[in-house]
């Protein structure tokens, strides 16, 4: 099992929850994560930053490549919009956004 953390430098890091190591950094960010959530199923993990940027990657861990994007899915851009949370619906199929201007 992991854990997914974002920091101020825009990186989204995986954890190993068993052994408290740092498994894989996801970059692509280019501020401060604001929001994560992992897909039902946990294959993918949503992420956004102040950079107004929702990245989807899927969580299938490589250790080979420990310093890529994570396996980008899809990423969408929202203009003058904060977000502040996400949530993926049951079939992991839509991610749906909160924010705090202009949806």
């Amino acid at each position: 099992k992991f854990l997914a953390s974002g920091g101020d430098n825009g990186v989204v890091c995986l954890w190993d929850l068993g052994s408290g190591s740092l498994v894989k950094e996801m970059r692509g960010h280019t501020s401060a994560i604001t929001a994560l959530v992992y897909s039902p199923d946990s294959t993918m993990l949503a992420s956004s930053c102040h950079g107004n940027l929702i990245r989807v990657c899927n969580t299938r861990i490589s250790v080979a490549s420990p310093g890529s994007d994570g396996d980008l899915v899809c990423s969408h851009s929202t203009p003058d919009t904060v977000i502040t949370s996400l949530h993926f619906t049951h079939r992991n199929r839509l991610v749906a956004i909160g924010a705090s201007q202009h949806i």
